[in-house]
């Protein structure tokens, strides 16, 4: 349990780097929710690289503390070589949208890219190995795959990301609904939802999330999912205190201190089970 608690730390906002893109709107909104309740309540896991950090989730999180004025933010530093830490991706369920194919075909016909009718138990191991770009499933079940017409195979990381935010923003711009569901249960979602169209999209290695990152870009929202075999709920800090120009060790001392009082009197509780969270 030490071992946790020392993991979680203050650390430099401008030290923090985002591996995704985030929707302004969102973030904003999320500002508005932290700025009227005054806490960071979770802490952003990050992995660090050098004297930086990258954080593998809570990218709106880190870009609200951003536009509130933080200099600092709470984390919880992870070893991202560690194999417990998982990552794996998001599918998207498109609704409001009655033709989603047809938006496709308008997007891409005419390019260098061609789009193909695909058996669809394959197309997920297709989109993998990066010999589709991502794969469309429509409500009838059939599987349409956005592919290179170079024939190249296995597709540049770069081309599969500019095509796929191309794509999305088409939909934004369409007025699509797009709900991101994790790829592990993407099939079942899609199954219940009986309206919706399925796009099966890439998946990322760790080492791609690093080097990317470390680059200056950025994945598109939503991409990657990380699975956290840890994770501190419930440990908050004021916003006052990640705002105030105070040496970040003393802050670091004083979240320690707290820390340790809420495992020496009882208050750390640890669930060995499966945890469902129905989101607010």
């Amino acid at each position: 349990m030490r071992e946790i608690l020392e993991k979680i730390r203050i650390i430099p906002l401008e030290k923090t780097l985002r591996s995704e893109g985030t929707i302004r709107r969102q973030a904003r909104k999320l500002a508005n929710y932290m700025e009227h309740d005054g806490m960071q309540r979770d802490p952003i896991v990050v992995a660090p690289e050098g004297d930086r950090y990258i954080a593998l989730d809570g990218m709106h999180r880190v870009e609200a503390l951003k536009v509130m004025g933080c200099r600092d933010l709470l984390a919880y530093i992870v070893d991202y070589d560690d194999h417990r830490i998982i990552l794996e991706s998001w599918d998207a369920l498109i609704s409001q949208l009655p033709g989603v194919l047809e938006v496709l075909r308008d997007e891409f016909d005419g390019t260098r890219y061609e789009i193909e009718e695909v058996d669809r138990a394959k197309s997920r191991e297709d989109v993998i190995e990066r010999r589709s770009i991502f794969t469309v499933v429509d409500r009838e079940g059939r599987a349409f795959s956005l592919r290179s017409g170079k024939g190249e195979n296995p597709l540049a990381l770069n081309e599969i990301i500019r095509v796929l935010v191309r794509f999305e923003k088409r939909l934004d711009r369409e007025g699509a609904m797009i709900r991101y569901v994790a790829n592990t249960t993407s099939e079942s979602r899609f199954v219940e939802s009986r309206s919706a169209f399925l796009v099966i999209r890439p998946r990322f290695t760790k080492t791609e999330v690093v080097e990317r990152t470390l680059q200056g870009k950025l994945f598109p929202r939503k991409t990657t999912r990380h699975v956290i075999y840890e994770r501190p709920l419930r440990v908050g800090v004021a916003l006052s205190i990640l705002k105030e120009d105070v040496d970040i060790e003393m802050k670091n001392k004083l979240l320690q201190a707290e820390l340790r009082w809420r495992y020496e009197h009882g208050r750390i509780r640890i669930y060995p089970e499966p945890i469902i969270l129905f989101d607010e």
